[in-house]
């Protein structure tokens, strides 16, 4: 049988075991609710931004097309392509 001092020791330890139990489950469970709230926004409102400018971009999903010099020059259009050239070079 154990005597009274192996039980305070074991009680103490079963203590500090069940608040470290309560400190891990509460900080799993904050970061699990920011994950879930982060891709709630990114993936569920990501159409109803207010910031400037926001119906202008694109959301990632569709393909952008865009022209290349030559055909600018097929379709006389040669000053976007000089503008172009004075810009980067």
């Amino acid at each position: 049988m154990m005597d009274e001092s192996e039980m305070r020791k074991r009680a103490a330890k079963i203590a500090v075991d069940k608040v470290g139990f309560q400190k891990h489950l509460a900080i799993y469970s904050a970061v699990s609710i920011f994950l879930i709230s982060l891709w709630y926004v990114t993936f569920h409102l990501k159409g109803r931004s207010h910031s400037r400018g926001s119906s202008s971009r694109s959301s990632g999903g569709e393909w952008v097309s865009r022209r290349t010099s030559s055909q600018h020059i097929a379709e006389g259009d040669t000053f976007s392509v000089l503008l172009k050239g004075s810009l980067t070079g």
